[in-house]
């Protein structure tokens, strides 16, 4: 994704709030047999065979086992055989851990098999057809609890993160308009965790114009906005208080060329020679 306003926000906070907004009911919601996520693993091998590849997700669940999530717009039936070769790369580099697939579908995603049989390897994994669920429904339940002021709780949240790959019977944009809508009507913390969540999963779904219409429809509520305020917001505060005053100055700078557009070159030179503290009032 390009989208300039996404791209200020790292990686790791993103995989942070997929973690969060993931962990505890995700896996009991589909029935599967697995401990619950506990933190997230690097996705990126040092094996040959698989450098260039780059798997969608890769979790340490509580009882030592790893779980390995890919997502699937459209069928691919070649697929079958990265997440088999993935799979196999995964399990050498953190052997004697087990490591497990699961595959979530999008409604364009009719579903794969559940095995690969090469003659010696078989190959299992688990198909979860999210886009056979009714996302409007869905959406109209939770719709209808804000409406009458009540809370989401963590199974409503978990179904706003994942409803983007739900069935829907009208457009990418009207859907996702609706579900920002939503996501923006939380209350400030459940937001942020939401809004991070839904991002940072849109960069694993296969069709980039989802993903842009998601973000389009989350800077409309402002629920976007919000969450790269609280990013810099941090990264100054962190910066401040580990004494690293050119990443202060950065994000600064950002929060400025965002809210008012092209920063003076007067203020440019207070930013440039100002200390930690002066930066932490400016930014205030």
């Amino acid at each position: 994704m390009a989208d300039p306003q996404v791209s200020r926000l790292s990686k790791d906070l993103l995989l942070k709030h997929v973690v969060g907004g993931l962990r505890g009911d995700f896996l009991s919601r589909f029935g599967l047999p697995y401990a619950p996520i506990l933190m997230s693993l690097p996705t990126d091998l040092p094996m040959l065979e698989v450098r260039g590849w780059q798997t969608d997700l890769l979790f340490r669940l509580a009882d030592g086992d790893i779980l390995h999530v890919e997502f699937q717009m459209r069928n691919k039936p070649a697929d079958l055989f990265r997440f088999c070769n993935y799979n196999l790369a995964v399990a050498e580099q953190y052997y004697p851990s087990l490591v497990f697939t699961l595959v979530l579908h999008g409604p364009e995603s009719s579903g794969a098999r559940d095995n690969l049989d090469t003659g010696s390897n078989l190959f299992s994994m688990r198909n979860v057809l999210l886009g056979k669920e009714d996302g409007e429904a869905v959406l109209r339940r939770l719709k209808e609890k804000r409406a009458r002021g009540e809370s989401l709780d963590a199974r409503d949240r978990l179904d706003l993160i994942l409803l983007p790959l739900m069935g829907r019977h009208r457009s990418v944009e009207a859907l996702l308009t609706d579900v920002a809508e939503v996501a923006g009507s939380l209350p400030r913390a459940e937001q942020e965790q939401t809004v991070g969540a839904l991002v940072g999963l849109s960069y694993h779904y296969v069709d980039e114009a989802f993903s842009v219409a998601l973000l389009e429809a989350l800077k409309m509520t402002n629920a976007l906005q919000s969450l790269l305020e609280d990013t810099v917001a941090r990264g100054i505060e962190q910066g401040v208080a580990q004494g690293k005053a050119e990443e202060a100055r950065r994000l600064l700078r950002l929060t400025i060329a965002q809210r008012f557009g092209a920063i003076p070159s007067a203020l440019e030179r207070r930013i440039e020679v100002a200390d930690l503290g002066t930066l932490d009032r400016m930014f205030e």
